[in-house]
């Protein structure tokens, strides 16, 4: 009788994580025990209303200032907005120009009118107006001129592509930064970004969405969007729209031919 002996080896493959992004999670929770250890004391949060520093086009090149130690205080963030295409790469540069700064951003899809529920981890965000879409902190390393300055912490990374067609917000905050310095400098930019035109279910009109009194003009006409019962009454609301535009002198004739051929397609 013949016997067959039969070896099963079973190899199990260890996954591990990249060694940079060990790195990053390390840094982490060394800044999050950091910040427990300061015992930073906020005004408690509630839930406070949400104003948009501006709304940034490609091109944009801002120089803002940051609360101190505003990580765990969504109140204290600088917040800003932009349109964006699904799909599209863009780039959020976002640099410490006091080097005490450790400069941090978190990308949310949609706008809101509250801080509450905002948090930088999507285990703890809860504000249902905006879906959490990334979080960047210490991927780049720190301006040359910083060397040897306080903590070694880096600044964010800047390459997000976008899920989805419509309105981003773009919270930026300083993680813990170091010296009690105040102000705390930045420099932002976001580059890939559609721009600021007037965009209509992705028909870009190439006319530049000015921001008036009641909001920009890509809100007022989202607004229609919104609030129109059918195409036709949408429609009517952006002639309607536009005509007010045209006779205060805000477009041409061309452009707001533009947007309403942009208007009739939609849909």
């Amino acid at each position: 009788m013949a016997i067959g002996l039969v070896f099963v080896i079973s190899c199990k493959k260890e996954n591990k994580a990249p060694a940079t992004d060990n790195k990053v999670h390390s840094q982490q929770l060394d800044k999050m025990n950091l910040y427990e250890s300061l015992d930073i004391q906020h005004t408690a949060s509630t839930r406070s209303d949400l104003s948009y520093a501006g709304i940034l086009c490609s091109g944009d090149n801002i120089i803002g200032a940051a609360t101190p130690y505003s990580y765990g205080y969504p109140d204290g963030w600088t917040y800003y907005k932009f349109f964006g295409g699904a799909g599209d790469d863009i780039d959020i540069n976002l640099v410490r120009i006091t080097c005490e700064m450790d400069p941090a951003y978190v990308l949310y899809f949609g706008t809101s009118a509250t801080t509450d529920g905002n948090s930088a981890f999507i285990y703890t965000h809860s504000n249902p107006d905006l879906t959490y879409i990334a979080f960047r902190d210490d991927q780049v390393p720190r301006p040359a001129y910083c060397a040897g300055t306080c903590f070694a912490y880096a600044d964010p990374g800047s390459d997000v592509t976008l899920p989805s067609t419509g309105w981003y917000t773009l919270a930026l905050f300083d993680y813990v930064s170091c010296g009690g310095v105040s102000p705390l400098l930045y420099n932002l930019n976001v580059s890939g970004i559609a721009g600021c035109t007037i965009v209509i279910d992705g028909c870009d009109t190439y006319v530049t969405s000015q921001i008036l009194e009641t909001g920009s003009m890509q809100e007022l006409i989202d607004m229609c969007a919104e609030t129109a019962r059918n195409h036709g009454a949408f429609v009517r609301c952006v002639a309607h729209l536009t005509n007010d535009w045209r006779a205060e002198g805000l477009i041409t004739g061309e452009e707001k031919g533009a947007i309403m051929a942009c208007a009739a397609t939609s849909g």
